[in-house]
């Protein structure tokens, strides 16, 4: 069972939408994604805060070699100015998905690309959604 319902859920992310000023068309081309980002506010796993940034709690943290943590959570802020993407796609080929990708959620996270490249496939694929709305 889930932390919260499916439809509070999907309402939470159409807050986050109307705060980024999405367009209509991108958010019906992008329902399998809010689908994502709802199932994981669903299960805990994500939460949208008082100033709209989306807080994905990893399912899987990022350890160390002597398994401490060194990262259990990202936090995407709404906005991203173009300067900050620019410093984090200066050196990656556009034509590879996932280093663009990755470069956004470092940006959008201000987190260090080579802990994004340690994220587990299923903690990327709500991050993944997240990206797609900055695209």
């Amino acid at each position: 069972m889930g932390k919260v319902n499916v439809e509070t859920a999907k309402s939470e992310i159409h807050k986050w939408l109307e705060f980024k000023k999405m367009d209509e068309e991108k958010i019906e081309e992008n329902a399998e994604n809010i689908g994502t980002l709802a199932k994981a506010i669903s299960a805990g796993h994500l939460i949208l805060d008082e100033k709209f940034n989306l807080i994905h709690e990893l399912k899987w943290p990022i350890l160390a070699d002597d398994d401490s943590v060194v990262c259990d959570k990202l936090n995407f802020k709404p906005r991203l100015k173009v300067g900050e993407l620019q410093a984090k796609t200066q050196n990656i080929k556009t034509s590879d998905a996932f280093a663009l990708i990755s470069a956004y959620i470092s940006a959008l996270t201000n987190q260090n690309s080579g802990i994004i490249k340690q994220l587990d496939s299923e903690d990327y694929k709500v991050a993944q959604a997240i990206v797609v709305f900055f695209l």
